[in-house]
């Protein structure tokens, strides 16, 4: 018998590659949640998390039109002026 890991690696393969990426960035949700992020404590005494400990973190890092998030937001906001 398998066991619960083997199983999820097992089920990932074959699986297209936006899937098993998909797949990653759920499990790094999880882990957010249930694993003890690293904290730190701000000069006010208030306990902060640092922002790549955080899911969002890298979110969209595989979009080729976010390289440049200057030229980005640029492109945005061309149509108002």
């Amino acid at each position: 018998m398998q066991s619960l890991e083997q199983q999820i690696t097992e089920q990932t393969r074959g699986l297209p590659e936006d899937a098993q990426r998909e797949i990653l960035h759920y499990i790094e949700f999880l882990r957010s949640r249930y694993i003890s992020p690293a904290l730190s404590q701000s000069a006010s005494g208030e306990t902060k998390r640092s922002w790549s400990e955080t899911a969002l973190y890298g979110l969209w890092r595989d979009r080729e039109d976010m390289q440049d998030p200057t030229a980005y937001v640029r492109e945005l906001r061309r149509p108002r002026f």
